[in-house]
């Protein structure tokens, strides 16, 4: 009887959990997209690689992670990619490669000189940007800006021995950490910069007071300084605390045109001027997109005021427009997407349209060049590519395969039309954008509009609480979230604030400057490697970790040790118990 009675009470319970089974995919499927909502990936999965992490919620592989987190100072450029389970630190050379591309491989020449390889590679860019464009390959961005602002600080530099204004000043809608370390490794400070220094740092900043004791602090001094002049004063990104002042409601990365008009319309501030570059998408500041009416005025602008200027370089206008042009596919969909007229155009018909308004580029191919390696410099001026290629020979290698294999020139010469596929930034952009929703509907603090490549959470406000902020702006919030989400999640982020933007006091550990506005963890998404299923595991831990925030075992992170130079790469933290 009671056998009788058990066996009835389990087939009750299991009719139940059925019933809910069953209520719950009812739900889901009542929930179901349309067909045209669907941004399904135009691809399908030939190869699979194993992920590092089995489980990454194991109890033993948190306490595992705790200890590689005390071997790497608690910098999660120094864990290795095989202890995490999901990779966004960065989007910038780890997508992954078509059969095409693969297959392009095998056609690398490794000719010192003159490969076959490099005309197949200067035939893509040329056909996907300008056929106007000379092109130099380089062995990836950094190398680009490099290059070129070595050369342009030359220029500048020889145009000026004769008396005449000294042109060092880059203007920008927001710099990379990359673009902003070369215009400031080869910006040349004057006399004039120092008797401005207790201004410009602060009379009591502990910078200006320590500058004299010894070798260190004067590095640091002039790191500081030359952050205050080449690169503060220089970004002109529009407000982006006001998004619902964005051009049509997504174009966040555009250059302010009031500030950039102010500064071309002063005699004496045009004479100063080297470079103005967009960056697009504006990956500093969101990954945010620039419109192609910003960039039509900005050339307008430039060609108003700086037209009848000398040139001060025989072969170059007196003042050129650049593109930092990483996402620049991605830029273009937007464009498509959200910018009146441009509905019905080609990703690559737009992507041409901005390039044609450029005087050149410089370019990480490892971005929507669709390559695990790789860059270039695109520019008009013959005379200004001669320049660099002498350089190039000097720290790079032959001009003609600039520090790449003659494989990895066929593999960008086939990504670069690729990555002007309709198809394939359409499913990039709108998965990134899933990621984004997913937790901007949970009310997780994410910037907005969502960006193009990743997804910026912010770090202050996700450390707030009824009101408290429970880690201060001082004690990086932003990594804190990053090592938390790693630590707990097996998920690896990179913070993009004070770290990479503020400065550092050795006698406390801390910075006496912060980022001007978040502390952000970016989650950029590779191309074409992870599903929508890991996305949805990244938000799921967000937002438990979102909601468990009180119970954070740290109060914020400190410096132990902090280069002056891309610290975000190389720093040493240490925990702030709770």
């Amino acid at each position: 009887m009671h056998v009788l009675d058990l066996t009835g009470i389990l087939n009750y319970l299991n009719a139940i959990i059925i019933g809910l089974q069953q209520n719950k995919l009812d739900q889901e499927t009542a929930q179901m997209k349309k067909p045209h909502q669907i941004y399904f990936e135009p691809f399908k999965i030939k190869m699979v690689e194993p992920l590092p992490v089995d489980n990454p919620l194991n109890p033993f592989a948190i306490k595992h992670r705790e200890s590689i987190l005390k071997e790497t100072h608690y910098n999660l450029f120094n864990v290795p990619a095989a202890e995490i389970a999901i990779d966004l630190l960065t989007d910038s050379g780890t997508g992954s490669m078509s059969q095409e591309q693969w297959s392009a491989l095998m056609l690398g020449d490794e000719s010192y000189a003159q490969a076959t390889s490099f005309n197949h590679f200067e035939a893509a860019i040329k056909d996907v940007m300008s056929l106007d464009f000379h092109v130099i390959p380089t062995h990836q961005g950094r190398a680009a800006e490099n290059i070129l602002f070595h050369v342009l600080n030359s220029v500048a530099a020889d145009a000026a021995v004769n008396g005449g204004p000294l042109r060092r000043r880059v203007l920008i809608n927001s710099f990379f950490d990359t673009t902003a370390g070369n215009v400031c490794l080869h910006g040349p400070l004057k006399e004039e910069d120092h008797d401005l220094a207790a201004e410009l740092l602060g009379r009591d900043s502990y910078i200006f007071r320590e500058r004299d004791h010894n070798p260190m602090s004067w590095r640091r001094y002039e790191a500081e300084l030359k952050q205050s002049i080449f690169i503060k004063q220089n970004q002109l990104v529009v407000d982006q605390t006001r998004p619902e002042l964005f051009e049509h409601g997504i174009f966040g990365g555009n250059i302010n045109l009031d500030r950039l008009e102010a500064i071309l319309g002063s005699d004496v501030a045009r004479r100063e001027l080297m470079l103005v570059m967009l960056t697009v998408t504006n990956n500093t500041g969101g990954g945010l997109p620039v419109s192609l009416a910003n960039l039509h005025a900005v050339r307008e602008l430039i060609d108003h005021y700086c037209s009848n200027d000398e040139v001060w370089f025989t072969g170059l206008p007196p003042l050129m427009l650049f593109l930092d042009a990483c996402r620049f596919a991605e830029n273009a969909y937007f464009i498509q997407q959200y910018e009146p007229g441009n509905k019905n155009r080609s990703v690559s018909e737009i992507a041409r349209e901005m390039f044609e308004l450029v005087d050149g580029c410089t370019m990480s191919a490892k971005k929507d060049g669709m390559a695990n390696i790789g860059g270039f410099i695109a520019c008009r001026s013959e005379e200004l590519m001669r320049r660099c290629w002498e350089y190039m020979v000097e720290i790079e290698g032959f001009y003609t395969y600039g520090g790449l294999a003659g494989r990895d020139l066929e593999a960008i010469a086939v990504g670069m039309r690729e990555g002007v596929d309709d198809l394939r930034v359409a499913q990039r952009v709108e998965q990134v954008r899933k990621l984004w929703r997913w937790l901007k509907d949970e009310n997780v603090p994410v910037k907005s509009p969502c960006g193009g490549h990743g997804v910026f959470v912010k770090g202050r406000a996700f450390w707030t609480l009824n009101g408290e902020q429970i880690i201060k702006d001082e004690d990086l919030p932003g990594h804190t979230l990053a090592i938390e989400l790693y630590r707990q999640y097996g998920v690896r982020g990179c913070e993009i604030g004070t770290i990479m933007f503020g400065d550092y006091n050795p006698s406390t550990g801390k910075p006496s400057r912060v980022a001007p506005d978040e502390d952000y963890v970016r989650l950029a998404v590779p191309r074409r490697v992870y599903t929508d299923t890991h996305l949805e595991y990244v938000a799921s831990a967000l937002l438990e970790l979102y909601a468990n925030r009180r119970s954070c075992p740290w109060r914020g992170m400190r410096f132990s040790y902090r280069p002056d130079a891309l610290p975000h790469f190389l720093s040493h933290f240490e925990p702030i118990p709770a």
